[in-house]
C-alpha cells in the first residue's frame, strides 16, 4: 500500500519528498509511476532531518546509483538513515 506524501504530514507532521537521481518520472516495478521532488545533487544533510532509502532491485545491480558520500554526509551530521528491504545495500 502506497500513501500520498500530505497523507504522512497530516498524521505524523512532518514533509517528505521523493529524491531520484534525477528529477526524470520513474515507474516502479509493480508500474507505479512518479515524478520526483528533487535529485540527488539537491540534497544536503543540512537540509534534512532523516533520509530513508527504499528497497528494490535496482540496489543489485551496477546501475544503482552511489550514494556513499550522501550517506556519510548525513552520519557525520548525526541525522537519521533508514533503510528498506535491498535499499540496505546501499
Amino acid at each position: 500500500m502506497c500513501f500520498h506524501k500530505w497523507y504522512w504530514q497530516s498524521i505524523l507532521w512532518l514533509e517528505t519528498l521523493n529524491i531520484a537521481p534525477t528529477k526524470a518520472e520513474i515507474t516502479s516495478q509493480g508500474g507505479v509511476r512518479t515524478i520526483p521532488d528533487g535529485s540527488l545533487e539537491e540534497v544536503t544533510a543540512e537540509s534534512f532531518d532523516a533520509l530513508v532509502i527504499c528497497g528494490g532491485v535496482i540496489w543489485t545491480t551496477p546501475q544503482a546509483p552511489d550514494i556513499q558520500n550522501l550517506l556519510l554526509e548525513f552520519l557525520n551530521h548525526k541525522k537519521y538513515i533508514a533503510a528498506i528491504c535491498s535499499g540496505t545495500l546501499a
